[in-house]
């Protein structure tokens, strides 16, 4: 046999179309569209006996040439078929390459049956825990992690607003530098729950090949992808190397740096608007609960805005289209999503200070999207004026956290950016919610809590790919490039999601229903 039929992944080029290279199918899954559900084509990850990785294209048209040969797991020789640069714009790649494949229709697809050298059944990419910190701003990647899972599992069970069900599955892991929160969605969260309660062996090491890094209320957490996969205490060296680790008593005693424990909050305690006009500079960053009224919103000031949910900035009008004016970014959308910003006096009986909402506190006093609010005022407002269901607040009496920046502290400024909102006044003690004669009810404002972690959830991953699991592979496999050997819902609140061309971003929740497992 000879050893140089097949050219290494990593020599591969644009060149030409005449290459053949013999690869293991780590990961399978299909590609749909957000909006329209098209079916768009198959991805494949090989992974050669190198261990070097390449993610590899089937448009839907080809589809039916291959889809009956491609198993997940297996190895295959592959010929003639074109390597393609990536652009640098693409976004969620799960493999740090430069280059991707795309199959035609005189590509060659063969089950390999020789004897040939070993191709690892498992192919990571992994990073360490607290890297992954530096991830959550750069939209091009997915990312390969190992941790022991150290927290129990959370099951939740919700009815979105378009009455689909869904699922969330959620727990924390620790690599012993830091800890991380997982959030699993949907026929993924059912998959790896029933997989964990199978498995015994403790403690429980997993592995998350191409996991999606988010942000909710200011915490990491990873989440999947089309392309995820979940390995729990598979034979690998890097899972002997951390289950060593962990008998270490001081492992799951996460380490932290300087900086982050500087960042540390302290316990949430409600403060006078006086108090916090008196902030020092120590508080910059924190978070600080008052209790306001609503006395005016500021009505000059437009109360939504258009937004690149990739970028999370506001788009700008060029020749007719609205532009992400990010360098990296771009995109140009006919038609933009709008977000909530509402500029409001608020006062307590010690004084008065300017605060800005965005669209998670909007959404969660409301109860609905920009879009929802412009259809149901369309015939009452005009465009710019403040509507009906905002001005309806106005008197109420809210309980708001507040993020102190450094205006606030070292500029005497008095207009302060909310992060979070509850109807009523709270006791931080015993958690009780108080009304008086302007606010809603209780049940109601429980509601629309309810909603703002979906909601949230919802703005964060409205830009991610979430595919039917049902559709792509079965998660128990691999992914990547160089080694290392990835009942019934009511209403909820809770997490995050990002869609790009290939998934449907969440709505928001309204009831709950938590299992434990």
């Amino acid at each position: 046999m000879s050893f140089n039929q097949y050219t290494p992944i990593m020599n591969l080029d644009s060149s030409k179309i005449k290459w053949k290279i013999r690869a293991r199918a780590q990961a399978l899954w299909k590609g749909v569209t957000r909006e329209s559900k098209e079916f768009r084509g198959i991805n494949i990850i090989f992974v050669d006996d190198t261990n070097a990785r390449i993610h590899a294209f089937i448009t839907a048209k080809l589809c039916q040439l291959f889809e009956n040969e491609l198993i997940e797991g297996q190895i295959y020789n592959i010929a003639n078929f074109h390597v393609r640069n990536y652009t640098g714009d693409e976004f969620n790649r799960c493999l740090r390459s430069e280059k991707h494949i795309y199959f035609a229709d005189f590509t060659k697809l063969e089950k390999d049956t020789s004897s040939g050298l070993k191709i690892q059944d498992f192919s990571f990419d992994l990073f360490d825990l607290l890297a992954t910190e530096k991830m959550e701003n750069d939209k091009r990647f997915l990312c390969d992690v190992i941790g022991v899972i150290d927290s129990e599992l959370d099951m939740v069970e919700y009815m979105n607003d378009t009455n689909e069900e869904k699922i969330q599955l959620k727990f924390s892991i620790t690599d012993g530098s830091c800890s991380r929160n997982v959030t699993f969605f949907d026929g993924f969260a059912q998959h790896v729950a029933k997989k964990l309660k199978d498995n015994c062996e403790k403690p429980v090491i997993v592995i998350i090949a191409s996991a999606k890094v988010n942000k909710y209320a200011g915490e990491l957490y990873l989440s999947n992808y089309p392309s995820t996969r979940f390995y729990i205490n598979c034979n690998h060296y890097s899972v002997k190397q951390i289950r060593e680790k962990a008998l270490n008593p001081t492992f799951f005693k996460s380490k932290v740096t300087e900086l982050e424990e500087t960042e540390v909050s302290p316990k949430l305690t409600t403060m006078t608007i006086a108090e916090i006009k008196q902030m020092k500079e120590s508080y910059i960053g924190q978070k600080i609960v008052c209790q306001v009224t609503f006395k005016k919103f500021e009505g000059d000031l437009q109360w939504y805005h258009s937004i690149c949910l990739r970028c999370k900035i506001d788009l700008k009008l060029v020749d007719g289209r609205f532009q992400c004016p990010k360098a990296t970014c771009g995109r140009t959308f006919p038609y933009p999503d709008k977000m909530y910003r509402i500029c409001t006096l608020c006062s307590d009986s010690t004084g008065a200070i300017a605060v800005i909402f965005k669209d998670l506190e909007v959404r969660k006093i409301t109860g609905k999207t920009v879009f929802e609010v412009t259809l149901d005022e369309a015939q009452k407002v005009e465009i710019g004026d403040m509507p009906p269901v905002i001005q309806a607040l106005l008197g109420k009496e809210f309980t708001v956290t507040l993020k102190l920046n450094e205006d606030n502290v070292n500029s005497g400024s008095n207009v302060f950016e909310a992060c979070d909102i509850t109807l009523g006044f709270v006791n931080l003690a015993s958690n009780e919610v108080h009304y008086n004669s302007n606010t809603t009810s209780s049940s109601e404002s429980t509601k629309t809590s309810s909603a703002s972690f979906e909601t949230e959830s919802e703005e964060n991953f409205s830009e991610t790919e979430i595919e039917d699991v049902e559709t792509g592979p079965t998660p128990q496999t691999p992914p990547t490039k160089q080694s290392t050997n990835k009942s019934r819902a009511r209403k909820s609140p809770q997490l995050n999601r990002e869609v790009d061309d290939e998934n449907v971003p969440l709505s928001k929740m309204k009831f709950i229903k938590k299992e434990k497992i």
